[in-house]
Order: structure tokens, then sequence, then C-alpha cells
């Protein structure tokens, strides 16, 4: 009995700290000024660790107690520029990730830089940067901002909901034979916008792009025989032929049916998830290819 209550409070105590080597604590410097006035760099500063707050994605150790320590040890904003010493500074912090940024201006334009840096491993995890019409319109995009530096396109993107889902399927037959085929690209946010509110586009830019969705229109040979399932599959594929991800789906065709149209898509709530790339989608359709397109994202 003693045995046992050891090894599960064992197990607990191994869960505990498993859970607690996975959270991601940041802690965030104060940005580097690179031409803005001191108040509006130390805003961002504190907006930035608000946005990254509400991200829900990590805790955030708060300013207050990172000034403390930065005060205590002398360290001064200049040190930041020098990898080796932010990394040591973050070291003297409870985190295991610090937020690096610089806050200036580029062209007129006020911008903000910002990476992630891992204490462990001493290595940049992310970066991440947003330009703006001026310093209040660069606070706007503080959260997409803090969105995209916390996640990656192959860990955080996530499909949008249909507008409906097919039943389950029926044994598969003959694939209907296609005479046409159009394949059409656009961008959204969660959820698919009805067909009149779309913007097709094959280039799409990375600061504003959330989900990209694709729109299958199919004209058949001959109209379909009878009742049947097949699936859809459209698997985007990066320009150095790697897999983005494979969406299987199922189409849902009727007897008599002389054109088929489906969509869906991929994507996040927020921007910065798309990497810029040359990018190619294959759909399938009981397994035979049914369309190809590329798209562009800058």
């Amino acid at each position: 009995m003693r045995l046992s209550r050891f090894l599960a409070t064992g197990m607990i105590l191994l869960a505990a700290v498993a859970a607690s080597a996975q959270t991601r604590r940041v802690a965030v410097l104060p940005f580097d000024n690179d031409g803005l006035a001191a108040s509006d760099v130390r805003g961002l500063t504190l907006f930035f660790e608000t946005a990254l707050q509400n991200t829900k994605l990590c805790e955030i150790v708060e300013q207050t107690k990172v000034e403390e320590i930065l005060k205590a040890h002398q360290f001064v904003l200049a040190d930041f520029n020098d990898p080796a010493k932010a990394i040591a500074i973050g070291k003297l912090v409870p985190a295991n990730t610090i937020a690096l940024g610089a806050a200036g201006k580029l062209g007129g334009r006020p911008y903000l830089n910002v990476k992630l840096i891992d204490l462990v491993s001493g290595t940049i995890v992310a970066a991440r940067n947003v330009t703006a019409a001026s310093v209040e319109a660069l606070t706007s995009e503080l959260n997409a901002l803090a969105a995209g530096i916390l996640g990656s396109p192959s860990s955080s993107l996530a499909s949008p909901p249909e507008a409906s889902r097919p039943g389950p399927p029926v044994p598969l037959t003959a694939v209907p034979r296609v005479a046409r085929s159009q394949l059409s690209m656009f961008e959204s946010g969660p959820g698919i916008p009805p067909v009149e509110s779309r913007i097709y586009a094959v280039t799409f830019f990375t600061a504003y792009t959330r989900f990209i969705n694709w729109d299958l229109f199919l004209e058949f040979s001959a109209p379909v025989s009878q009742n049947m399932s097949l699936p859809v599959d459209a698997t985007i594929l990066r320009s150095n032929g790697t897999v983005l991800t494979v969406q299987s789906l199922t189409a849902e065709l009727r007897a008599g049916w002389s054109w088929f149209r489906m969509w869906n898509g991929w994507g996040a709530p927020n921007p910065y998830n798309w990497a810029p790339d040359t990018y190619t989608l294959r759909v399938t359709m009981g397994g035979v290819p049914v369309a190809t397109t590329t798209f562009v994202v800058r």
C-alpha cells in the first residue's frame, strides 16, 4: 500500500514537473529606442507585454519586477543590444524565455521588431516585425504580433469551421470524369464568408493574412449516375516540397448532378502565421487529381 502511494505521489510530482517545464514564462525586456520618444517606447513595451498575456499561451514576468532586477544589477538599456548580455540579464529573472525588441522609424514609419529567445538553449525561437503609419496605429498591431511570435505555421494553424459537414461515407464507386475545374483562393477570418463576400487572389501578405481558403468548382463530363460519397484530399505544399497540411474531406454527390462545388481553408485567427513562400494546393477526389493551383504569401 505504501509503495503504491509512493509511486502515485511520484507520478503526480513528475507530471507537475513536466507541466511546469512546458510552461513558457516570458520576461519582456525594455525595448531598444531607435528614434521614437522615450515614453512611446516604454508604452510599446508595456502594451506588448499585455498582448502576450492576452494570448493565454504563456505566463508573464511583470515589467516592474524586471525593472527592479535590472536596477539591482546596474544594467543599462545599451546592454540589450548585445545578445550575450541580454541572455545573461534574462537569466536573472524567473523566466525561461525573454522577448527583446527594438522600436524606431524606418522610412518615416514607426516599426517594432521583436525576438523571442530561449534561455535554456540561448537561441532565437521566433522573430516578427510590424510597421504602421503612426505609433498609435502600431499599438493596434500588437495583439497579432504577440500571437504570431508565440505560434508557428506548423503548430498554430487550424481549419475554420465549414458551412456543413458531410454525412457518413457510403461505398466508393467510380469517380465522375471532370471536364472542367476551377480552384480559387481567398482570405478570411475564422469562419468562411458567403460567396458574395469573397475576394479572390493569388498573392497574400503575411501581415494581413489569417485564413487562406480554397474554393473548388468541378464540371462533370456527364451527370452523376448515382448518389455517392467520395474522399477529397486538399494538400498544401511549401516551395521546397514539404507538406504544410493535408485536409481530408468528403464530397457528397447526388445522382443527376452535372457540377459540384466545395470549399475549406487553413490558417489562424491572427496574421503573421503564414510564412512568406510560394505554396501549391493539390486537390484529389477519390484518389484522382482534379485541380492544382499555386499562391504566394509575401
